[in-house]
């Protein structure tokens, strides 16, 4: 039972219990974002149908330090510092339109060079200009010096994507310093 204790009261009490919990608290920071920002018009083109082509000339957002996230949104990467390793959740999502009707397109992760088969989505666009969306998240392992991209890709050729907002995003949640 507790002794009902609590705040600057327990750490007095227990400091080595506290101990044991700070490196798990101060790694709440590290997050990591790049995105297209409202009818950012970011056209990624999608030439060769089942072949994913990465998103590249994201606006970079909030981020942690560089030894713990990394981002180049001129890229389209996101890389794990030294300090970077744990368990993360993904973000993927867009608003989007297609050059082309009666299409259908994934969005997925990559996690250095290879498709995540838990962070994708599918979308159909029945009418080429229409805007649709879609998202998805997961939970993956990153250690340092993993590369994310988000990469598109169409079961039609000579397809464009336009970007009218996006996102790919990473929040710690668990691991080590």
């Amino acid at each position: 039972m507790s002794d009902g204790i609590s705040g600057p009261g327990a750490q007095l009490k227990n400091s080595e219990g506290v101990k044991n919990f700070l490196p798990e608290f101060t790694n709440y920071h590290k997050h990591g974002e790049l995105y297209v920002p409202e009818n950012g018009g970011l056209a990624v083109v999608l030439t060769t149908a089942g072949t994913y082509y990465t998103a590249t000339g994201f606006t970079e957002g909030l981020e942690s330090p560089d030894d713990y996230i990394d981002l180049d949104g001129t890229n389209g990467t996101i890389t794990i510092g030294d300090k970077g390793a744990g368990l993360y959740r993904v973000d993927i999502g867009a608003s989007f339109d297609s050059s082309r009707a009666n299409v259908e397109i994934h969005g997925d992760c990559f996690l250095n060079g290879v498709d995540l088969a838990n962070v994708g989505w599918i979308r159909d666009i029945g009418t080429a200009n229409a805007i649709g969306n879609a998202s998805d998240w997961g939970h993956v392992l990153l250690v340092p010096d993993d590369v994310l991209t988000y990469r598109l890709e169409s079961d039609v050729n000579a397809t464009t994507i336009t970007l009218r907002h996006a996102t790919l995003s990473l929040m710690w949640i668990a691991g080590e310093e």
